[in-house]
């Protein structure tokens, strides 16, 4: 084993997890599982490039399969749910609102 792990984030990784800290408020232990899961996701890729590239593992349609199917197991796409709200408040309230949460990524919104 060599003394530098192969996953390391990049500059512009660390720096965008340092700014969601500061800037955004989120807490260390959010930020901590965002690292977490970047790497998770990093070594996943790795492991389906060696699977689908080693032609042991069967045909090539069958590693794609088998690739496919283990980053679904892995990353399983978030559901989706649809939530209507009736707001009321001036139109300056609702735009600043609408702003808030788009901001803070938490909503997708349609007008």
């Amino acid at each position: 084993m060599t003394k530098q792990h192969p996953v390391i984030p990049t500059d512009y990784m660390l720096d965008a997890w340092r700014s969601r800290y500061n800037q955004l408020g989120k807490s260390f232990s959010e930020i901590l599982i965002e690292a977490a899961q970047w790497g998770a996701d990093i070594e996943l890729e790795e492991c389906c490039k060696l699977f689908e590239s080693n032609s042991v593992c069967g045909t090539k349609w069958q590693r794609r399969c088998s690739v496919k199917d283990l980053r679904e197991k892995r990353r399983p796409s978030p559901k989706q749910k649809t939530l209507t709200v009736s707001i009321t408040g001036t139109e300056d309230e609702l735009e600043q609102l609408i702003r808030k949460l788009k901001h803070e990524q938490q909503i997708s919104i349609e007008l």
